[in-house]
């Protein structure tokens, strides 16, 4: 059995802590979350939510029963105690049904107050959700009013991460504070316990980000979480939990905070339409997957070269946008190495990536010249040898590519 207990809290008027003691599982001996805010009201009745979520995945794994010495929300631990699991299953065939208990459940309280609250990323999908909850039809209930930061592991272990979460951190209450929005930030020792399992972030970042969302649960009423995928794409058979998000988030609500997949109407060439005429993210988009040591490097707030920065200056340059956001890419850069990207495009949308396969459709469907230097396909070719052997391989693997190849041979 894993068990929780032992909780505290700590607060004053910009900071909030919360920790419990860790038993069971060979997890750390102790589980926290930090934050600092805006502003922060007094806290009269903290719970164990955010133990609750943030420690079901890793029991699953294990097959470990869960208990919580502590006060939860009664809807959130009977959805976990029944159709999460289930759904987790289905997602992660792995996973185990365990029994999840708690001390007690909370009677609902919270401020009549509406906050909304979403992650800042800056990243596309982040200024989707900007846009689409401060436009002017966009009902009080969801009109968007706090900025969130949430280290729990996308940026890597805690130990290596400080310099570029300050970073962030600065980057999101400078920009709540100039475009008056409240802002929360959370650092986590989370990360160190799906570290014990050997699941990494993408399988369950969604569980991850509410936990930390739960640490500010008593001032949200509604936390938008910025959708990756399309309705059209949800399915249980990926290794990304983006792929169930809309179905969990609902689930993971509690009496006083609902949870939202934010944009999940739109498709990503959608969304990066959109984005490419919204001013703030000209100056601020943040795409990048490189590590932290080469972002905290690179001269522009992108890296140019990752898998996630080539397939947005693409999209941004089928659009016709790509200039405009000369301050956060290397244009020059895209350019020399634009051959490689279209290739590695190709190739990966031919893996059965749905949001490569529709850049390569909207690619067609503008005219975009496609056309590739005979040096550049050596050079990719070259490059990939190690595990292809033959070109015939590689238009084997990419049927897309055939076309381009028969015009480059001409």
């Amino acid at each position: 059995m894993i068990k929780a207990s032992e909780f505290r809290f700590l607060q004053d008027e910009t900071k909030r802590e919360y920790s419990c003691k860790i038993e069971g599982g060979q997890f750390p001996e102790q589980l926290y979350f930090k934050g600092d805010a805006s502003a922060l009201p007094e806290r009269t009745s903290p719970s164990g939510n955010f133990a609750l979520v943030g420690l079901l995945y890793p029991a699953m794994v294990l097959g470990e029963d869960l208990e919580i010495e502590a006060a939860v929300s009664p809807i959130l631990l009977y959805a976990i105690q029944h159709d999460i699991q289930s759904l987790l299953i289905d997602y992660r065939p792995e996973l185990k049904r365990i029994k999840v208990s708690a001390t007690s459940t909370l009677s609902a309280s919270h401020s009549a107050q509406t906050n909304v609250a979403t992650g800042f990323s800056a990243g596309v999908d982040t200024f989707t959700t900007l846009a689409l909850f401060t436009a002017e039809d966009v009902p009080d209930s969801l009109r968007l009013t706090s900025l969130t930061l949430f280290d729990v592991g996308a940026m890597g272990p805690p130990n290596l991460t400080s310099e570029i979460f300050e970073k962030y951190r600065c980057r999101v209450r400078d920009y709540s504070e100039n475009n008056s929005f409240n802002w929360q930030a959370v650092r986590s020792n989370l990360d160190q316990f799906y570290g014990v399992i050997g699941h990494g972030f993408q399988l369950n970042h969604v569980i991850r980000n509410v936990a930390a969302a739960l640490v500010f649960e008593d001032i949200l009423s509604c936390y938008l979480y910025s959708s990756s995928y399309p309705y059209r794409q949800i399915n249980t058979r990926n290794h990304d939990m983006s792929f169930i998000e809309p179905m969990l988030l609902s689930l993971l609500s509690t009496e006083t905070v609902q949870f939202k997949s934010a944009g999940a109407g739109l498709a990503r060439e959608q969304k990066t339409e959109l984005v490419s005429t919204y001013q703030p993210a000209m100056l601020m988009l943040d795409v990048c997957v490189a590590s932290a040591t080469i972002r905290l490097k690179s001269k522009k707030i992108n890296c140019s070269n990752c898998w996630k920065c080539s397939r947005t200056m693409l999209n941004l340059d089928v659009l016709g946008r790509l200039n405009d956001f000369a301050e956060v890419f290397d244009i020059a850069y895209y350019r020399l190495n634009k051959d490689r990207m279209i290739l590695t495009l190709y190739d990966s949308a031919q893996k059965g990536k749905p949001m490569d396969r529709d850049l390569i459709t909207l690619m067609q469907e503008k005219n975009f010249d496609l056309s590739i230097s005979k040096f550049s396909l050596l050079k990719w070719k070259l490059s990939s040898f190690a595990k292809i052997k033959s070109i015939r391989q590689i238009l084997s693997r990419a049927p897309g590519l055939r076309t381009l190849y028969r015009t480059i041979r001409r």
